[in-house]
């Protein structure tokens, strides 16, 4: 094997390490997938999440809606009135540090606010706030680092005002945050394959020069 796919290798397979995601189902809303019109009011549950209250997925049409962060689709908080999503999420290390990652953006109504809320099995305890307050004004980045205290974790988004008025959000995912002595083993082991490498390099130097 060459040194090109050693180290391709093992930046695949430290790269996995530190960061292996939990999965988190239709995390980019593209589900159901809307065939007509710009958005879908959903009511129950969809793929992966429980929904109360009046949500709408939806999907840029005609000049109409906005278009997603990630795919072609995205989730309104706010159908005709306030309403959330949740899901159950499977799959963490107790102990272990995690980051959620989503991103958020105020609809074409305007905007309001809402609010994540881990539902048990975190170290999180207080809801946190986003706020956007112009039309259409861009999507936003959130991270929030926890610790699993469990090996299942309950993720909620939450509109907090009534009306159409809402926020959209898109792009959900949750990884894995390496430890300190995960990030020395990387770094180790990366230095290992560069050792080999110059090593390598010098060797058939050598040879060439011989010759």
């Amino acid at each position: 094997m060459s040194i090109k796919h050693i180290v391709a290798a093992a930046a695949v397979v430290l790269s996995g390490q530190a960061f292996a995601a939990v999965n988190v189902v239709n995390g980019s809303f593209e589900e159901p997938v809307i065939q007509s019109g710009f958005f879908q009011n959903l009511a129950g549950s969809f793929a992966g999440w429980s929904v109360t209250g009046d949500v709408d997925v939806v999907r840029e049409f005609g000049g109409q809606g906005w278009a997603a962060q990630s795919g072609v689709q995205s989730l309104d908080l706010n159908g005709l009135n306030a309403g959330s999503i949740s899901q159950s999420i499977s799959g963490f290390d107790v102990g272990q540090q995690y980051q959620l990652s989503y991103w958020y953006n105020s609809t074409n109504t305007g905007g309001a606010k809402t609010s994540i809320t881990f539902l048990g099995g975190t170290s999180e305890v207080a809801p946190i706030f986003d706020t956007v307050s112009t039309l259409n004004s861009g999507w936003l980045q959130r991270t929030v680092n926890f610790t699993a205290l469990t090996n299942t974790v309950g993720l909620s988004f939450v509109s907090v005002t009534g009306g159409v008025s809402g926020m959209a959000i898109d792009s959900v995912t949750i990884a894995a945050v390496p430890e300190p002595h995960e990030w020395a083993m990387m770094l180790a082991g990366l230095g290992l394959v560069g050792f080999v490498a110059q090593r390598k390099r010098r060797q058939s130097g050598s040879l060439a020069a011989a010759a």
